[in-house]
């Protein structure tokens, strides 16, 4: 939605409004697609909403599929205020009405996965679930020889990191709320400075490699991103490009990742980490110039990739 400026207790009149189907899982998806790549999007919708968001779905050609649970639709609105080049972002917390069918989510997902796959487990999980959730879902695929990708709310990621997740992606506040550093309530990390940014996330990184995850990225907004795994870590500084609109670039950046890591066989060597890094910054620039979460522009996303400054890498992951 677009607004002049956002004034609390006043009110305002919009200058222009789009509704789109949304969601981390979604975006990812729709980046990728953007990127030559198409991937299987399973999504638990609540059945009041249905009609309506796979309406939304068939607009884009996003094929997905569904699972059936009570209750609604969470929503999401941005405001983009043209008068100060400002964008803020209301997320409702959205509820299972039937926290049980959260079981059915689990057994679907996981007896779709096959060997070598990569499921990527995007987005927050409705209130009302334990914050353990998501365990049993790692420990199912993992048990299915699918490699794993989280990037999820820290009260669902912190008890995740005991599972061995091959890769989690979480920002810098979240991955400090996950180290029990913040609460991530109000995300603020972007009014960091660069230098402290840098210093801040790949401090988290490391720690958050010490808790259990294989390979830890952890994105800083306009610096950067921090990665690191047993044997090194490093730092890929951002490209810069004119911002429309930053909501959905840490999806746009995970789905750039997958895409270079995945043509790499999955590899960890370190050296094929960092390249998928390096694509997962292009991809979120790229993003930055869209309107719509996750809208990448592949010709431009490439000429980006070529911009994206080598990373540097050190050795060790040891505090």
């Amino acid at each position: 939605m677009s607004v002049p400026r956002v004034s609390p207790g006043a009110v305002i009149r919009a200058q222009g409004a789009e509704l789109t189907c949304g969601g981390k899982g979604i975006n990812v998806v729709r980046a990728l697609r953007s990127l030559g790549a198409e991937a299987l999007l399973i999504l638990p919708v609540g059945t009041r909403d249905r009609v309506t968001y796979e309406g939304l779905l068939a607009a884009e050609k996003l094929a997905a599929e569904i699972i059936p649970v009570t209750g609604g639709v969470r929503t999401a609105t941005i405001l983009l205020e043209s008068e100060i080049d400002r964008v803020t972002v209301i997320n409702e917390a959205g509820a299972f009405e039937d926290p049980a069918q959260w079981a059915d989510v689990v057994s679907r997902v996981v007896t779709t996965a096959h060997e070598g796959d990569l499921v990527m487990i995007m987005g927050s999980l409705p209130m009302g679930l334990p914050s353990s959730a998501l365990v049993n879902l790692v420990e199912g695929l993992h048990a299915r020889g699918a490699r794993v990708l989280v990037d999820t709310a820290p009260q669902w990621l912190e008890p995740v990191l005991a599972t061995d997740p091959d890769v989690i992606a979480p920002n810098l506040d979240e991955a400090e709320a996950c180290l029990g550093l913040t609460d991530a309530l109000v995300m603020n990390s972007h009014a960091l400075g660069d230098d402290e940014a840098r210093e801040r996330a790949d401090r988290a990184a490391r720690q958050l490699v010490e808790r259990g995850a294989r390979i830890v990225l952890v994105t800083a907004g306009g610096a950067g991103v921090a990665i690191a795994s047993a044997d090194a870590h490093a730092w890929v500084s951002a490209v810069s490009v004119d911002v429309v609109s930053t909501v959905g670039a840490g999806d746009s950046f995970v789905a750039g990742f997958a895409h270079t890591w995945m043509h790499g066989g999955m590899s960890e060597d370190f050296a094929t980490i960092v390249e998928a890094a390096r694509s997962g910054v292009a991809c979120a620039a790229a993003s930055c110039e869209q309107v719509l979460a996750g809208g990448v522009v592949r010709e431009r996303y490439s000429e980006l990739l070529s911009r994206v400054p080598e990373a540097v890498i050190a050795t060790g992951v040891s505090l």
